[in-house]
This record gives structure tokens, sequence and C-alpha cells, in this order.
């Protein structure tokens, strides 16, 4: 299974990286947008493709991608998505092809998994359309996504699709569960305030700032589609 992961920009000083990130038995395929770039080459990330409108990538970042022969896509700064969103498309597509560079990527239905890092602080429309486009991405594409905004982790647990999240989580470790469909059935278990097949509205914060016990925390959605959100992803193992 390759991995599709897409670095974004952002102004957030503090990113989590996941440990398989660096582990060279992992397969990967790394798609930057714009600023992603200097992001990427500041965690040590070999990139594959760089995309957007290049408005933000450092002219540094981006001297040593064209003299290491990254892959540019350049996009005009007058569009209609933003970088993130060509990012994620361009991932999600190439992912299901091999797409001339000799890498087999398998299709989609086998490699179906987009992770994000980046694209935390800054603006507040910009951390909010890119926390929707995470949701949107996935229920449109039919990929399970999941994101690491700055040291926040964020999941996309859709019942149509990945229906089950499960994650080890340090005792006493905070973790929300909001609805992002209009109404989803949820249960949670390894949380100190557990929930069985109920029905959380999109809007309700029944699900905030729960308690992990310590161990696997389980969340399934029987209809809908909510958001796993984790404030601090070091409590991940």
């Amino acid at each position: 299974m390759t991995i599709g992961v897409v670095l974004a920009g952002g102004a957030s000083t503090h990113q989590h990286v996941p440990g398989w990130l660096h582990d060279p038995s992992v397969a990967c395929l790394v798609v930057a947008a714009d600023s992603g770039l200097d992001l990427a080459q500041r965690l040590g990330v070999d990139v594959d493709l760089l995309v957007g409108d290049l408005d933000s990538v450092s002219a540094s970042a981006l001297g040593r991608a064209r003299r290491d022969g990254v892959e540019i896509l350049e996009y005009p700064s007058d569009k209609d998505a933003t970088d993130l969103e060509l990012a994620l498309g361009i991932a999600i597509e190439e992912l299901g092809r091999d797409h001339g560079s000799g890498r087999d990527h398998g299709s989609v239905g086998e490699s179906n998994r987009i992770v994000v890092l980046g694209g935390a602080g800054g603006r507040l429309d910009h951390l909010l359309g890119n926390v929707a486009l995470l949701a949107s991405m996935s229920t449109l594409h039919g990929v399970a996504i999941e994101a690491y905004l700055g040291g926040a982790y964020v999941a996309v647990v859709d019942s149509a699709l990945q229906p089950r999240w499960s994650a080890t989580v340090r005792s006493g470790a905070m973790l929300s569960v909001m609805a992002w469909s209009p109404e989803a059935v949820v249960s949670e278990s390894g949380v100190r305030w557990t929930l069985r097949s109920h029905r959380l509205r999109a809007g309700s914060t029944l699900g905030i700032s729960n308690e992990a016990l310590g161990g696997e925390v389980v969340v399934s959605v029987d209809e809908g589609v909510t958001l796993v959100v984790i404030p601090d992803a070091e409590v991940l193992s």
C-alpha cells in the first residue's frame, strides 16, 4: 500500500510528524502544495510533485526542488481552488496509476489513504476551509483522509467509506468527536464518557473534550460523517 502524503503551508511553528514518515519500508507518494515544499524540506521529506501557483513557496526551496528534478505543476494565481485542494486532487489521481516515473502506486482501492501535514496557523478562514476540504474530498472521492494540522490530529470517519477509527491513545489525553454531516450515529469506547449508537447532530458539543482511558480508543460511525480531533497528536502511539 502506498500512502499519499500532502504537505501544506501554514504559519504553525510546530508540526507533528508521524513516525512512519521516515521509515524507508513505507511507500509514500509525496505532494507539496506551494509553500508545503518549505515544510517538506524542513522535515527532511523528499517530494515527488510540487503543485500550486507558487506564490508562497520560498525562492530557495523552489530552486532546490528544480535542481533536484522535482516535477512541478504550476497553476495561475487566478484559480477556483486552493493549492491544497489541487494537491489533494492530484495525489488521489496519482495514487491510482503509475504516472510514468516507474512508481507503481496500485489502484485507488488498494491505496486509499491520504495523510495531510501542515495547513495550520495563520488565517482562520484558511484553517476552517482546510478542515472542510478534508471531509468533502474524503466523501467525494471515497478516500480515507487524516491530517496532522500542526500539532493536532484530525481524521474523517465516514460510515459509507471507513466506518471504524481506532488508535492507541495515552491515558488522560483529550479527544473530541463531532458530527460533520447533519446527523451521525456514533459509538465510542476506550474513553471516559462512552457512546453507544448515539445520534449526534452537527453543532452538538456532546462529543467535545472526552478523555482517553489509556489503550485503544474506538470510534464507530453507523450513519453519517464525523471528525475525530485530538488537539495534541503526541498522545498517539
